[in-house]
């Protein structure tokens, strides 16, 4: 039985067609490369391809805080978080400031399942299924990733602990969506500067 879902994030089916066209930066954004590329977040893999049909295709190796990859206007880099290196979105301007927001896309894979005979629960075909964003907050190098509980988000920025609580009830932030967070690590880098 053939799997539902994709492990992209492009939505693509089992073949790659049209492969969108990804520029490759090394770490001081100087253009080193273009090719067609994919982000396979099953594997949380680059998959990047000479051909538009990405028959022939190979997996980028994945170094921490080196390359960017920057496709259908996302930019992608490789991070060390929670023991383990992985591609996440850059949704600041650029992710050397003291603070960036940055997005995790995972799909995981849901193996097949066949009833036993019980009428209530029914044959299910395995399925590749989007799990939902997972933002992280770089402070100072290091990958946090953002609580659903205020408190411990604003703890994230222990050195500018009273600023940002101030900050954060006179702007009303909820702190649960992606404007409210890159509204904050603007202002904690603001508050940086100074």
């Amino acid at each position: 039985m053939k799997s539902e879902g994709s492990p992209y994030i492009s939505n693509y089916s089992g073949l790659k067609k049209n492969l969108p066209v990804g520029k490759i930066f090394n770490k001081n954004m100087q253009h080193i490369g273009s090719a067609f590329v994919i982000y396979n977040a099953y594997t949380d893999y680059m998959e990047i391809s000479a051909f538009e049909d990405g028959v022939d295709y190979y997996q980028l190796k994945a170094l921490p805080d080196y390359l960017y990859i920057v496709f259908r206007d996302k930019k992608y880099r490789a991070y060390n978080y929670n023991n383990k290196l992985g591609y996440f979105v850059i949704l600041s301007e650029n992710d050397w400031e003291p603070a960036t927001l940055l997005k995790k896309e995972e799909i995981i894979y849901l193996k097949e399942y066949k009833s036993t005979g019980n009428s209530f629960v029914s044959d299910t075909p395995a399925a590749f299924r989007r799990l939902k964003d997972i933002y992280y907050i770089k402070i100072e190098g290091d990958l946090h990733e953002v609580s659903k509980n205020k408190n411990a988000t604003i703890n994230m920025f222990k050195s500018k602990h009273k600023e940002i609580t101030g900050f954060i009830k006179s702007k009303n932030l909820k702190l649960k969506g992606e404007v409210d967070l890159l509204i904050l690590c603007n202002y904690y880098n603001s508050l940086t500067k100074n």
